[in-house]
This record gives structure tokens, C-alpha cells and sequence, in this order.
């Protein structure tokens, strides 16, 4: 029988962009801190000056559209 285990990667396809990367650690970063809001994360990587997609600049609705692009 197959041994259990989780394997938070198992679904990755390829590995992370380095901004894929850099959103991550922010998000990481916050919920560490207690920040689990969309409004906060957002504000985190726009202090972080962590750009957006395509360079826009951060709104919940980009973090939300893009959280759901990379199937988190």
C-alpha cells in the first residue's frame, strides 16, 4: 500500500515564476503576521513594491483574478 503524505506541490506543473515567487513570500509574510484579508495582502505587496500583473498596479479585484489564474 501506498504511503500517505501531503505534498503541497503535487499539482505544479512547473516551477514558480520569480515573481511568483516574491507574491508568495509577501503572502507568507502576512499571514504570519495575522494579515489574512484580501485589502491587507493587497496592501502588503503594494508596500512591498511587489508589481502586479502585466505591471498594473494591486487592486483586490488583480489579487483575486490572479489568485484564481494560478489555481490558489
Amino acid at each position: 500500500m501506498a504511503e500517505l503524505y501531503l505534498n503541497p506541490n503535487q499539482t505544479r506543473d512547473r516551477e514558480p515564476t520569480p515573481a511568483e515567487n516574491a507574491i508568495a513570500d509577501v503572502i507568507e509574510r502576512c499571514y504570519a503576521a495575522g494579515i489574512h484579508t484580501c485589502e491587507g495582502l493587497v496592501a502588503e505587496l503594494v508596500k512591498a513594491n511587489i508589481a502586479g500583473p502585466d505591471g498594473k498596479a494591486w487592486s483586490e479585484e488583480i489579487f483575486i483574478r490572479e489568485m484564481n489564474r494560478l489555481g490558489l
